[in-house]
């Protein structure tokens, strides 16, 4: 480099008040060249002073356009971010098909409220096979539609619901996975011995408490939304029927209708849940996950989808003994079937 532009050089760095008196004036091409986070100069310009700003113009313009490259990107992925999933979703379907690692095996999920459903249900359909999704071979349950065709009908949900599940078994060609609200009925259990029957349980205090506050704060709270506080909710009858949610489950319709006692009702739900081929805890999915791929042939990773909106500061405030003490006697017969569940569990182990 020329003295006079190490000079002019230094002058401009350090901020010199006197800068040369003959002042030089040299070509400068100002460029930027990102390579490893390095900018590169090359010579026009009128002096040390124009060049500098020629880059410091061409660094602003290039950090714009990397700026406004991103904004265009980030609106075509918003655009189009359904047509995106969509092709990433058959991707993957088409590689899990392709090596043999797709549901082959059909499954019936019994899915009981806040016990871990949603989250076993997403890992299930995540493994279906590229031809049964885009045939459509699954069904999920819509626990609003059904709800709503039981106001249209007149009938009970729970009646509406097993009529579902015993069409779709029945269905030609059948659905490799079934999942849903379904109360368990041992008259169409007869019908779908090629399908693997499974559930999830939670200890029934936990899942009391979860399904309170889920419905008590939820969005949709014309969906069985909850506008009392909780002591009078502890009051209510509707509390007597979450308090024993999963043994009405796999009491089934038949159970409700013919036993006479509460022991008798958790003792057919015992016996209905032992006919299930996996029974998994949600403190435990992971031997949730063993015993389905052993069951089905299919490995499976439940993720955790469903968060309840209320944080567990404010839960905590609510919660007294008192109160908690309340939830248990509510949940006497849940508590009988979900220690009978752990007792076979550690049984078979």
């Amino acid at each position: 480099m020329r003295p006079q532009a190490c000079i002019g050089i230094w002058a401009s760095t350090r901020r010199c008040a006197y800068p040369p008196r003959r002042r030089r004036t040299f070509s400068w091409r100002a460029t930027e060249r990102i390579s490893r986070g390095t900018t590169v100069l090359h010579g026009t310009g009128e002096g040390i002073r124009g060049g500098l700003a020629e880059l410091h113009k061409v660094i602003f313009l290039s950090g714009y356009l990397r700026v406004r490259r991103k904004e265009w990107i980030t609106n075509i992925i918003m655009k189009y971010r359904y047509h995106l999933k969509k092709i990433k979703t058959l991707a993957r379907k088409t590689y899990l098909t392709f090596r043999g690692r797709n549901l082959t095996s059909p499954v019936i999920f019994f899915h009981v409220q806040k016990c871990g459903g949603t989250s076993v249900r997403a890992a299930i359909l995540d493994r279906l096979g590229i031809r049964d999704y885009l045939t459509g071979r699954y069904f999920t349950l819509d626990a609003y539609a059904s709800r709503e065709a039981t106001e249209i009908l007149g009938t009970e949900m729970r009646a509406l619901r097993e009529n579902v599940l015993a069409y779709e078994v029945k269905c030609s060609p059948k659905p490799v996975f079934v999942t849903g609200h379904f109360p368990y009925s041992r008259a169409i259990h007869s019908e779908f011995e090629e399908y693997t029957s499974t559930t999830v349980i939670r200890e029934p205090v936990d899942r009391f408490i979860s399904q309170f506050f889920y419905n008590k704060n939820k969005s949709t709270q014309f969906h069985f939304g909850i506008n009392m506080n909780i002591d009078e909710y502890l009051d209510s009858e509707r509390a007597k029927g979450a308090g024993r949610r999963m043994t009405s489950y796999f009491a089934g319709n038949e159970g409700l209708n013919e036993a006479s006692t509460l022991n008798e009702l958790v003792e057919r739900a015992i016996q209905n849940i032992r006919h299930l081929d996996v029974v998994g805890v949600l403190r435990d999915l992971t031997s949730f996950e063993r015993e389905f791929a052993q069951a089905t042939g299919t490995n499976i990773r439940i993720p955790h989808h469903r968060k309840n909106p209320t944080d567990q500061s404010k839960r905590n405030e609510v919660l007294t003994e008192e109160r908690l003490e309340r939830i248990r006697v509510l949940c006497a017969p849940d508590i009988r079937l979900y220690e009978a569940v752990l007792s076979d569990l550690q049984g078979g182990e």
